[in-house]
């Protein structure tokens, strides 16, 4: 039972969110380069936000599971966030270290990134409208802070420590599905989503406390995608 459970939120949405995209975006870009009169009205950004929504959808499903799991097993929310303390208790000098590592490791790969592709970059958000520029920067940070952390950094460690997987086994594996929910099709995202994912799995399971993970995750989010939406 305990092996399904881990197999149903390590393995089945990094599927689940790879499939969402091929089906979103081959036949739109196929379409663009064969027949750009059927998608004429249909901008690059209007699929991109779509996407966005469809992993929102996608990843609430999926707390949604885990907070039904903790009631059933009377285990409360806040055991989950900061289970040997309160939300607050956690040291100020790991807790900032490591907000400020994946904010330094998401801005040399995003500058890396401008330096590499330039304006293309921003070509997924062509013709976005700004109601769903404003939506995504307000919505996909928070949302992305809170599912995933709790789903990757907290949720599939405490599945795995209950197999009796070591510490390292525990980073190594959450941080490959986390990857893996960003897409398979570019080899630098994976890398560079892998090595976040293993910074904040690190400082979760030493600390104990999930609060400074959702507050570098939420972070790293609102500035990159304010780059991507306004820029």
């Amino acid at each position: 039972m305990k092996n399904r459970t881990l197999l149903h939120y390590a393995v089945l949405p990094p599927i689940i969110l790879n499939v969402w995209a091929i089906i979103l975006y081959l036949p739109y870009y196929m379409l663009v380069y064969t027949e750009s009169d059927l998608v004429r009205n249909i901008s690059a950004g209007d699929v991109t936000f779509v996407s966005y929504i469809g992993v929102l959808l996608v990843e609430w499903a999926f707390v949604i599971s885990i907070l039904r799991r903790l009631k059933r097993d009377a285990v409360p929310l806040r055991q989950m966030l900061a289970p040997e303390g309160s939300l607050l208790s956690f040291r100020p000098l790991p807790a900032l270290a490591t907000i400020l590592g994946v904010n330094v490791l998401f801005a040399l790969y995003f500058l890396g990134l401008t330096q590499l592709y330039g304006d293309t970059l921003s070509s997924a958000y062509a013709g976005i409208a700004l109601w769903q520029r404003i939506a995504i920067i307000v919505l996909v940070p928070v949302s992305a802070a809170f599912c995933e952390e709790l789903i990757w950094r907290a949720y599939i460690p405490d599945l795995m420590a209950a197999r009796q997987a070591g510490f390292w086994r525990i980073i190594v594996l959450s941080s490959l599905s986390f990857a893996l929910i960003h897409g398979i099709f570019f080899v630098d995202k994976l890398l560079v989503t892998f090595v976040f994912g293993g910074l904040l799995a690190f400082y979760v399971l030493k600390e104990r406390n999930l609060v400074p993970a959702m507050a570098g995750h939420w972070l790293v989010n609102l500035w990159s995608f304010g780059l991507y939406l306004f820029w």
